[in-house]
């Protein structure tokens, strides 16, 4: 069986008020999904690619910012720590 499983996913968000990060997280999986599909090559042949930690680091504004945008930050925060991931994970066969 192909797929990802991730253990543990780290967010820090400093400045951003509860009910954006609220609605922002709503939805996240599905974005998420939508991104990986849309790219080649990102299971490998192997199946099951197991990543212990996701850490997206520390997010923060100085501006109020839309819970779509948000969103939207995250997606490719985290779409973009997995490829590294699976990447490294393909290189070390």
């Amino acid at each position: 069986m192909k797929g990802i499983k991730i253990n543990r996913l780290q967010i820090r968000f400093k400045g951003i008020p509860h009910r954006v990060i609220h609605n922002s997280m709503n939805g996240l999986g599905n974005e998420l999904l939508a991104r990986f599909s849309q790219q080649g090559g990102l299971l490998t042949e192997k199946g099951m690619v197991k990543i212990e930690t996701i850490d997206s680091g520390n997010v923060s504004m100085k501006r109020e910012i839309h819970y779509q945008d948000l969103r939207r930050m995250m997606v490719n925060k985290i779409a973009g720590a997995v490829s590294q991931k699976i990447q490294k994970y393909k290189e070390e066969g």
